[in-house]
């Protein structure tokens, strides 16, 4: 028997980026980084499109493991107890090299101090925001 959709206890979620779908299965939980701080969403959640900042997406499977992202800036799109989330760049938690981090955000910094176009400021400070929030990420799950 089917159930319905006001029974549902899960949620059919999916985490894209440009490069393709880096998660598709169901949850109980999905927790995102609003602009706003954290968001907690959970089935029958209320429709709703959102901005994300970078941060931590985290997605309590049905099976009780949790699968955690390092993600950078994007859109959450929630309803019909479904998530649909797209994400710049998206990094699993297990493929996250800490080490490899904080060599690219020494890097950055340094060339950020030699750099005066402002076009490519931003494009270094925006590598700088990514590996601060790779290591972040890493070192609050560990």
């Amino acid at each position: 028997m089917a159930t319905a959709a006001s029974d549902r206890k899960t949620l059919d979620v999916k985490l894209f980026t440009p490069v393709g779908s880096m998660f598709e299965d169901e949850s109980v939980l999905v927790v995102v980084p609003g602009v706003a701080g954290e968001l907690g969403l959970m089935a029958r959640h209320e429709p709703l499109v959102t901005s994300l900042r970078n941060g931590e997406v985290r997605i309590h499977g049905t099976d009780e493991t949790v699968h955690t992202f390092a993600t950078t800036q994007g859109y959450a799109s929630i309803g019909d107890d479904r998530v649909y989330i797209l994400v710049e760049q998206a990094e699993r938690l297990d493929a996250i090299d800490v080490a490899r981090a904080e060599k690219a955000l020494g890097e950055a910094r340094s060339a950020l101090d030699a750099e005066t176009d402002e076009t490519e400021r931003a494009i270094i400070e925006a590598t700088i925001r990514r590996n601060e929030n790779r290591i972040k990420v890493a070192q609050k799950s560990r």
